[in-house]
């Protein structure tokens, strides 16, 4: 932080390495293996892009990091191809003479295999016409084209509103001019209209670039081969068992869940038909209805994850903000013992990522924020609010401005809003307009009845559902969102007579006190609310 010209903003060690590792070529190689050597190579290599870029460059660029950081194996890829122009002709020789080719007119010959700073060192020179972002472009897909690539991943190319899949067979090679490389490439038959593939796919086929990897959607460009192309002539063994089909979309509700939560089935369908839809809705209504309860076991039933992997809870409060919700800075303590600082993912974020990766998108993933309304909610959504419109498109990130962020379509938001909290009556018009509202009222399915249900399930006296009527009603209909849900009376104590009292004298009256402040006094307030008083006009019905 204090010499922040020298001492790149690359918090981890093994990033500083890699970075050192693929472009010290362009510096006269590597000085050392010391982190002092490393600081000072990567110090250098930093002077020199910078001076090609005429600007200062970004490690974390989609272009750059590309280039240096080392994933792994992640077994085959899938590559998005383009022509420069997007010619149809050179297209149609493509699929004709089962190639794919990159234009490499002004390039000098470089050998497969070729490391990221030579094809850095060597674009930036024979490339210098071209405009700096022009010139990242090229860098990546030679270094992808040379190095990256490999026979077996999938290659894909778009014309005429379709896309074309086709397997890479062989290694790349120079045409005999020079001016072209090339790959020997097995182009299908079959085209697949553009409009018909799933959004997520249709997002990563507009990302820019000659050559982009698209391996986050293999899955779903694999399921576009025809049965030929895996096999590729040769017989294959029988499969040892069937997989079954990962199903798609909610699981269906049923009777016993409905009953396990001692609600109505057709409610909850349109709840979730709801959310489905719109893909976040907010559950309101007053204090002890089951907003969480519900919220927590629709998610988990819909998801048909028993492990909670698919569903995380938040809880939001008046100090959360954006850090805490998507993404922030937090100080973090190195093997040195020094102090810097790192990028830390949050919730959002982190089951947006998975939920977004290849074979997830067949499966619903949950987020539920609780008390949804005690927070600013401008501050911690922040730019995110254009993304829960909008989830066909995507945007840069106030902490990730280079890399563009969409949420996946399998993400789901549940939030949930007490009514007896004023603070809902203030939120903003972009918020409604972005989440459908569901309202969970104890004179409303699919709460009304639940405690009577619940007690008839356990053999109870429906005493309880009673005395909650009878209250409920003493409440004035224009104050209907400081009526009282049945969770006070589905407790243990509920079910014998002092702790029926405990439960009205300290959290019920004190509740209502507050509901009635300067309206009603002490006396009045245990004339019209009071246990005795009700349970009195239970006994004249």
């Amino acid at each position: 932080m204090a010499w922040p010209s020298y001492f790149e903003p690359v918090v981890a060690d093994v990033e500083r390495r890699e970075i050192r590792d693929a472009f010290a070529s362009l510096v006269g190689g590597a000085h050392g293996e010391t982190e002092a050597d490393i600081t000072a190579d990567v110090h250098r290599i930093r002077l020199h892009l910078d001076e090609q870029a005429g600007q200062r460059i970004d490690w974390y660029d989609r272009q750059l990091v590309s280039q240096w950081r080392k994933v792994g194996d992640p077994g085959r890829r899938a590559w998005l191809l383009r022509t420069h122009q997007d010619s149809a002709e050179l297209l149609a020789a493509w699929r004709d003479e089962e190639k794919a080719t990159l234009d490499v007119e002004h390039l000098r010959e470089l050998t497969p295999g070729v490391t990221a700073g030579v094809v850095q060192h060597a674009v930036d020179e024979d490339y210098k016409h071209l405009g700096y972002v022009e010139r990242e472009d090229t860098k990546t897909a030679v270094f992808a084209f040379l190095t990256v690539m490999k026979p077996g991943d999938l290659a894909l190319f778009q014309n005429s509103g379709a896309i074309r899949i086709g397997v890479v067979l062989g290694e790349p090679e120079h045409n005999e001019d020079n001016r072209r490389l090339r790959r020997k490439v097995r182009w299908f038959d079959e085209t697949h209209p553009i409009a018909e593939a799933p959004r997520h796919v249709q997002r990563q086929l507009s990302t820019s670039g000659i050559v982009v990897d698209v391996t986050r959607v293999i899955q779903s460009l694999q399921s576009l081969l025809p049965a030929e192309a895996e096999s590729d002539g040769e017989e294959t063994a029988a499969p040892d068992a069937v997989v079954e089909p990962v199903i798609e979309g909610f699981r269906p509700l049923t009777e016993e869940f409905a009953a396990s939560l001692h609600m109505e089935l057709d409610p909850l369908k349109e709840i979730a038909e709801l959310l489905e839809e719109n893909r976040q809705l907010v559950l309101y209504g007053p204090p002890g209805t089951g907003k969480t309860y519900l919220a927590k076991h629709l998610a988990a039933e819909l998801a048909g994850d028993s492990t909670d992997e698919r569903v995380k809870l938040v809880q939001f409060h008046p100090s959360y903000a954006y850090e805490d919700f998507f993404e922030g800075y937090r100080p973090d303590k190195t093997d040195d013992g020094q102090v810097s600082f790192k990028l830390v993912a949050g919730p959002l974020r982190r089951l947006a990522e998975e939920a977004a990766k290849p074979g997830n998108s067949n499966k619903p993933y949950f987020l539920i924020i609780d008390e949804m309304n005690r927070a600013n909610l401008a501050k911690v959504f922040g730019e995110l609010y254009f993304l829960l419109e909008y989830r066909d498109d995507r945007i840069y990130l106030q902490y990730s401005p280079n890399e563009p962020f969409s949420l996946p379509d399998n993400l789901y938001i549940i939030g949930t809003m007490n009514t007896a909290d004023r603070s809902i009556a203030m939120m903003d018009a972009a918020i409604r307009r972005r989440f459908a509202f569901v309202e969970l009222h104890p004179k409303v399915e699919p709460i009304r009845g639940s405690l009577r249900r619940f007690l008839a399930a356990r053999g109870l006296d429906t005493l309880n559902a009673d005395l909650l009527d009878a209250l409920n009603d003493s409440i004035d209909d224009w104050d209907r969102d400081l009526m009282i849900g049945p969770s006070y009376f589905m407790k243990n104590a509920a079910q014998n007579p002092a702790g029926l009292r405990r439960i009205w004298k300290y959290e019920l009256m004190p509740l209502l006190e507050e509901h009635y402040h300067g309206q009603l006094n002490r006396a009045q307030l245990e004339e019209r609310f009071g246990l005795e008083q009700l349970l009195g006009r239970l006994a004249v019905r």
